[in-house]
């Protein structure tokens, strides 16, 4: 039986938990780590497994594959120690990797402690095309538009200075992606 330990006791956390069985095989939770203290008591008692507030108890008796569901920071505070410990590293905050030294730590990090890094794109339709089209000398330009509520925007650092009408539609941001993930950050993952 192989078990998992997740690192985000959100949302996120929740629905992969309860569609854990999808996966085929014997996968169990064994652990999650989270901030909340109200979120991990329901979440253990909703999936039977352990709850940890801190990275070291959690680390020490974490499971087989250690899945990061908790955005962007959690992802580039635990990547590397989780996988100095052999454990198998899944990250769905994909935004964390766009920082390229990061990325290279993470990569070497893997490859010296003979691990490996999963990073699932099921979030942007026809990211398999994108990726491979990207082997190709001629890449096409690539736009991405993401329509959010205000409220799902509010306190971003992208918003900052800017005069929106929370009752229109309007643009906030034009740009890289890497600038995207900057500004808004629990959005562009």
């Amino acid at each position: 039986m192989q078990t998992v330990s997740l690192i985000g006791a959100g949302a996120l956390a929740r629905e992969f938990a309860s569609n854990l069985a999808v996966l085929g095989g014997e996968w169990t939770i064994k652990s999650v780590l989270g901030r909340s203290s109200e979120r991990l008591e329901a979440f253990t008692k909703d999936f039977a497994c352990e709850a940890f507030t801190d990275f070291e108890p959690f680390i020490e008796t974490a499971g087989d594959v250690v899945i990061e569901l908790a955005g962007k920071p959690a992802a580039q505070r635990y990547a590397i120690d989780v996988l100095k410990t052999g454990r198998r590293w899944v990250s769905v905050s994909i935004g964390a990797y766009v920082d390229e030294a990061f990325r290279n730590e993470v990569i070497e990090t893997a490859r010296a402690h003979r691990t490996e890094v999963h990073l699932p794109h099921g979030a942007i339709g026809g990211l398999d095309y994108l990726l491979t089209s990207s082997l190709y000398k001629n890449t096409p330009n690539v736009t991405i538009e993401t329509r959010k509520g205000y409220k799902g925007l509010a306190g971003a650092p992208g918003m900052e200075g800017l005069d929106v009408d929370p009752t229109k539609e309007c643009v906030v941001f034009e740009g890289s992606v890497d600038a995207a993930v900057a500004a808004f950050p629990k959005n562009i993952n």
